[in-house]
């Protein structure tokens, strides 16, 4: 058997000390072979490894699933959530990274990305009930002006924080963005002007 090389020795034990400051244990049917070779370890919660002692040594620890890279816990923590948002999964589950088909609570078909629904802000997973896809955008915010006494004339839908032509009741023409209406501002600046009360007092 060919003596190993003094790099290589150097490299495995670089390997073992990393795992001891991870806290992780070595399991009997693991083997050192070289820094590419997964390993079989167990981390500090008890999970199953097979990590590559380079990638170890690289800063980038042992275990996926305590760091959220396992994707089988990534598809349960996916499935668990689409619960809580009272959808349905219709599926399939590729990655978090790309979007997975589910069906709302209203029945709207939606596509969110898993990776997406980590974030606990996130309020649901159909952009039509948020009102944020554009078809529905763009119907809201028709009907927004409609209410207001005005009408668009945008010919197509810009975006949310885009200018759109619209005329007012008085026929103005004006431009207001979508989300501004959203926020409950008017559709006018001139009228707004006409209409703001002016303190002459000296």
């Amino acid at each position: 058997m060919a003596a190993r090389r003094k790099d290589s020795i150097a490299a495995e034990a670089a390997f073992w000390a990393r795992l001891k400051e991870l806290g992780g244990t070595a399991l009997p049917d693991s083997v050192y072979i070289n820094k590419d070779t997964p390993m079989h370890v167990q981390c500090l919660k008890g999970h199953d490894c097979w990590p590559s002692p380079g990638s170890v040594r690289s800063g980038n620890g042992i275990c996926i699933t305590c760091v959220g890279r396992d994707p089988v816990a990534a598809e349960a923590k996916f499935r668990a959530r689409i619960v809580e948002f009272g959808a349905e999964f219709v599926g399939p589950y590729i990655n978090s990274q790309t979007p997975c088909y589910v069906r709302c609570a209203e029945g709207h078909d939606c596509y969110p990305r898993p990776a997406d629904l980590t974030n606990p802000k996130r309020r649901g997973v159909c952009k039509i009930c948020a009102g944020q896809d554009p078809a529905t955008a763009w119907a809201n915010f028709k009907a927004r002006v409609v209410e207001l006494g005005g009408q668009v004339l945008e010919p197509e839908w810009l975006g949310a924080i885009r200018p759109h032509h619209v005329q007012c009741g008085k026929g103005h023409d004006c431009y207001p963005a979508p989300a501004s209406i959203q926020q409950g501002h008017g559709i006018c600046r001139q009228c707004s002007f006409e209409n703001y009360p002016l303190d002459l007092a000296v």
